[in-house]
Formats: C-alpha cells, sequence, structure tokens
C-alpha cells in the first residue's frame, strides 16, 4: 500500500469507528448540548467542515500553491472553528449526517487526485499527516474535556494522518 491509501484506510476505520460509536444515541439526544455548548450533531459538523475546507488546501498543494491549513496557529484555532462552525449551527441533524459523508467523499477525491508522495503542507517537505498531526495534538492539550468526552471522537477524525505511515 502506499502513503496515500495507508492514510485514507486509516481515515475509513476512524470514521466508521466513529459512526458506531454514536450509532445508539437517539436524534433528540444529538441536538442537546452535551460537552459543554456542543452537541454530537455540532462535533458532527465540525469534523465535516474541516473536510471540507481541507478540499481547496488539496487542490492548492497539487498546484504547487501554499495552503490555507498552513497560516493556521495553534493560538487561533478556536478562532478558526468558530468561524467555520457559525453557519452550521444551524444546521438540521439530517443535514449534519449528509455533509459529514458527503465531505468525506469530497475529501477522498482531492487526497487521490494528488500524486503519490505530493501531499506536502510544510517547506521541509513534512507529509500532510506529520502536520495535521501536529495540529490535533494542540488541540487535544486545549481542549482535553471534549475530546475524552467524545470517545475521542473528534481527536481520532482529525488525527487521522498522525496514526498513518511516516516513511
Amino acid at each position: 500500500m502506499s502513503d496515500k491509501s495507508d492514510a485514507i484506510a486509516v481515515m475509513e476505520t476512524v470514521r466508521a469507528e466513529t459512526l458506531d460509536a454514536i450509532s445508539g444515541i437517539p436524534g433528540d439526544k444529538m441536538t442537546v448540548a452535551a460537552f459543554g455548548t456542543w452537541s454530537v450533531k455540532d462535533v458532527l459538523c465540525h469534523l465535516a467542515s474541516w473536510e471540507q475546507f481541507a478540499v481547496p488546501d488539496l487542490q492548492r498543494i497539487s498546484r504547487g500553491h501554499i495552503p490555507q491549513l498552513a497560516t493556521l496557529r495553534l493560538e487561533e484555532v478556536d478562532e478558526w472553528n468558530a468561524g467555520l462552525m457559525r453557519s452550521r449551527n444551524l444546521f438540521s441533524l439530517p443535514q449534519a449526517k449528509f455533509e459529514l459523508e458527503e465531505s468525506r467523499h469530497q475529501f477522498i477525491d482531492a487526497l487521490n487526485a494528488q500524486p503519490e508522495g505530493g501531499v506536502r503542507c510544510r517547506p521541509d517537505g513534512a507529509n500532510a499527516h506529520r502536520w495535521f498531526g501536529q495540529r490535533r495534538k494542540g488541540s487535544r492539550r486545549r481542549n482535553p474535556g471534549m475530546a475524552s468526552a467524545t470517545g475521542d471522537i473528534a481527536a481520532r477524525e482529525q488525527g487521522w494522518a498522525a496514526k498513518g505511515p511516516r516513511r
């Protein structure tokens, strides 16, 4: 397998685990704040929003341009999250689930369009999975309660590539 196919396999495994973790939660409970001000629906929207945000970045990378995520500083991640979530707070649960599924398809398509070994996010050549992995670690240090309260759903989803191969 390749780095890309390994990363996709890990992403799909983690997504299946995420969906399994929430499968028994009644719909009316998924829209009630359970993790601070966030509901399970909000967490699903959050996961979808970052995949949607990453699609144009993968296209930028394929053109040899700097991805917008490269400008993200850990101390600003809460502001980025607030901006990404602002319009999604009004999504219904069915829309949130649809967006989660659709964002994954778009992200996988954009990732598959990359040449093998071509997903690079930093000038020093670090693979995207290492770059995203560092971002995830910072997020868990800032908000460990949310990661543990959701059964580590958000951290696992955002950290998909951190678990991928590092060749």
